[in-house]
């Protein structure tokens, strides 16, 4: 199954919701959900998009940067729709180290490949930081691989998003995970990837990790 969207949405009515697309490589039952991060209370956030276009079949990068001051707090990618099969899939999907942009890249079949990056950016508030776990453990292993990682954020701290940066393969679930249903929330970013070309393979899995001090 490859990811062709997990994006961030905002609704006439002020709400915010995570829309999620993914196209199986094969027929047969999958399973697909989509998880989102729900806080309370906060700063104002806003949802900034930019989008780009390959000039030759490959790679698609695109970056996106939140306004002057505000910062990233969560963000996600889409590819190209309402093309079936599609032939655009997101590989990447992660915050910039210092938290003012959002990374996407996508792997395109055409010469005319897009990718859009979202960020959701949040005025002033308590102190975010990043955590960022990179897998080191992929030379070697074969191609079809499953490897999985967790990024955890601290003690005093809540997660608000976080991402994947992969090389050589894809990710088949990027989501929020730990105690996703009770209260406090979800304690860490979890990226499980499929390895295609095991000579180049690297996963780096970022969570979002903001003071619960607000």
């Amino acid at each position: 199954m490859y990811l062709t969207e997990l994006q961030p949405i905002y609704g006439a009515d002020g709400s915010t919701s995570l829309s999620a697309r993914a196209v199986a490589k094969q027929a047969g039952s999958v399973d697909f959900a989509t998880r989102a991060v729900c806080i309370t209370s906060g700063p104002a956030t806003q949802v900034v998009a930019n989008t780009a276009t390959s000039t030759a079949t490959g790679r698609v990068d695109v970056t996106v940067q939140c306004p002057q001051g505000t910062h990233v707090v969560g963000g996600g990618a889409g590819t190209r729709t309402g093309v079936f099969p599609p032939s655009d899939y997101l590989v990447s999907s992660y915050p910039a180290a210092d938290l003012h942009s959002w990374n996407a890249t996508a792997v395109t079949q055409t010469s005319s490949g897009t990718a859009t990056a979202y960020a959701v950016c949040a005025q002033t508030g308590p102190a975010t930081q990043i955590v960022s776990v990179t897998n080191n453990q992929l030379t070697g292993k074969a191609a079809g691989g499953f490897v999985e990682d967790w990024a955890t954020c601290p003690g005093g701290t809540h997660m608000t998003g976080g991402g994947a940066q992969t090389m050589g393969g894809y990710p088949v679930k990027v989501f929020p995970a730990g105690q996703p249903n009770q209260v406090g929330g979800p304690i860490g970013w979890r990226t499980q990837f499929i390895i295609k070309a095991p000579a180049i393979a690297a996963l780096t899995t970022t969570a979002i990790c903001e003071s619960d001090t607000w």
